[in-house]
């Protein structure tokens, strides 16, 4: 596959985009696969509730990063205006870190007993977890926020099922001492 390479330039002096600009670089996300995506969760600020039924609700804030690493050919018709678009370095305005607050949540059952050699996908099934929250992408800092649009074309394309389950791959060390 051949795809245009990102430079990893995140300096305060580098290009910075304009507020359409940048709705229109989240709306750009077609093939996530083009996309880093890393979630850090926040464990400072985790909480979780006891019921009288011994049960838990857990939630968790998590920051999604995400930045595209490359035009793929699969893109390519978002891209009919830059014919170059996979051969050549990204431009200037698909290049920038969107930062995505979001928050997961689960409830364990009172019985629950975590394995250690239990996989992701049967921990989101028993645990019910979902993304309970996704508040507002930003970039630079916080300095430019992006619109309702381009949010809820971001979390569709990546997906929230997904995003549950990178945020837990990611981050397994995490996982496990939740749960032990």
């Amino acid at each position: 596959m051949t795809f245009a390479q990102a430079p990893l330039d995140h300096s305060e002096t580098a290009y910075q985009m304009t507020q359409d600009q940048a709705n229109n670089y989240g709306l750009r996300m077609f093939n996530d696969d083009a996309w880093e995506k890393e979630y850090t969760p926040h464990v400072n600020r985790f909480q979780y509730m006891r019921h009288a039924d011994d049960s838990v609700s857990v939630t968790l804030p998590v920051t999604l990063t995400v930045e595209r690493i490359c035009v793929c050919e699969d893109n390519l018709e978002e891209y009919v205006d830059r014919p170059n678009a996979v051969d050549s370095e990204l431009a200037q305005d698909d290049q920038g870190v969107i930062s995505v607050p979001l928050e997961l949540a689960c409830h364990i059952p009172a019985d629950f007993k975590y394995k250690a050699d239990m996989d992701t996908e049967t921990l989101i099934e028993k645990l019910s977890f979902k993304v309970d929250e996704v508040g507002v992408p930003v970039m630079y800092d916080g300095k430019l926020e992006l619109s309702q649009n381009a949010r809820d074309h971001l979390v569709e394309r990546i997906n929230k099922s997904y995003m549950v389950l990178d945020t837990l791959n990611q981050n397994i060390g995490l996982v496990k001492r939740i749960f032990n």
